[in-house]
């Protein structure tokens, strides 16, 4: 099921599926999921860890690698055309230009024995055709438009010259180095303290609206998506739990889990008042080895027999999505 397909959109994502065949038995990352992304909005993906978010968009410029493999019924349409289809080359062309990401670690992307703004000089000579003395000069302006001061100087240095949080902006600037239409943040404030993570997403928002483009911000922490996402989609073991406008799924969510997640976000007092934080009892199942009937049902107050016995289909329910027997 389509969760909201338009005319708008600039990405159209049909019965995605990844699968890494283990020794034994397969591990289904990502479970025949679709969903679109319109232009110039913020879609956020949301879940624990091992819920299948990094695998979705890594999937979609077909960066999983051996013994993972995507499934040929599986569809990625980028302003029409199928990402999966591409040859290799052809796809080249789009990674880093017209679609970009931004990985986990910083410094996993950049090389330390090159410059920073050699390095992204290097990526608009490749894909801009520019010169060297051109390129060298639109990569500090780059860095200069991520609020790097003294971007100039700061594009003679070192990966390991900079900061953490001055290193994560200029992998931002990296990623948009190219104007892309579409950014794919893998979570990219995870190792960053709570001030520079903000700091991190009005960036990420700001040059969004500037640049006129789409983004994909994939994310374990509800708490940050208030204000900041369009629209949120919620996933579970390889699986879209509940999609919906991003405000109506912080204030009113209606699927048990992304109740539970919003309920584990620590708030002030709440330690004090009751004596302990909220968690989420056991955890995400063994992608291989999934349980029977509803995914998250060993873990769910409000699980019956039905939850254990049949899996519930990804139904619309206003504006919004959920796979749960208790809105059928």
């Amino acid at each position: 099921m389509n969760t909201g397909v338009t005319t708008k959109d600039i990405l159209d994502v049909q019965n995605l599926s990844t699968r890494f065949n283990m020794v034994g038995h397969t591990v289904r990352a990502v479970d025949d999921i679709s969903f679109s992304l319109n232009g110039r909005e913020i879609l956020a993906i949301a879940g624990e860890s091992g819920s299948g978010k990094s695998a979705t968009i890594l999937s979609l410029l077909r960066l999983i690698q051996p013994p993972g493999e995507i499934s040929g019924a599986s569809r990625v349409f980028f302003e029409g055309e199928d990402l999966l289809g591409m040859s290799e080359a052809e796809l080249d062309r789009v990674r880093g230009k017209s679609i970009s990401m931004i990985f986990q670690e910083p410094s996993a992307s950049f090389n330390p024995l090159f410059t920073v703004g050699a390095q992204i000089a290097e990526v608009l000579r490749v894909h801009l055709k520019l010169s060297r003395i051109e390129s060298l000069r639109r990569a500090a302006e780059v860095l200069a438009q991520v609020h790097i001061p003294n971007a100039d100087k700061r594009a003679k240095d070192f990966p390991f010259q900079l900061s953490g949080g001055m290193l994560q902006r200029a992998m931002i600037a990296l990623a948009l180095a190219c104007a892309p239409r579409i950014l794919l943040a893998d979570e990219p404030t995870t190792a960053l303290d709570p001030t520079t993570s903000m700091r991190i997403l009005d960036l990420l928002k700001e040059r969004t609206s500037a640049a006129g483009m789409s983004m994909i911000f994939v994310t374990h922490d509800l708490e940050l998506l208030s204000g900041f996402a369009d629209r949120i989609m919620v996933m579970y073991a390889g699986r879209i739990f509940e999609s919906g406008p991003a405000d109506s799924l912080l204030e009113e969510p209606l699927h048990p889990y992304t109740r539970d997640l919003l309920a584990a976000i620590p708030r002030p007092g709440v330690f004090k008042d009751s004596g302990r934080l909220y968690s989420i009892q056991g955890r995400v199942p063994d992608a291989g080895r999934r349980p029977e009937g509803c995914a998250y049902h060993p873990r769910c107050s409000r699980a019956v027999e039905r939850c254990r016995a049949e899996e519930p289909a990804l139904i619309r329910k206003g504006s919004s999505f959920v796979r749960c027997h208790v809105h059928e």
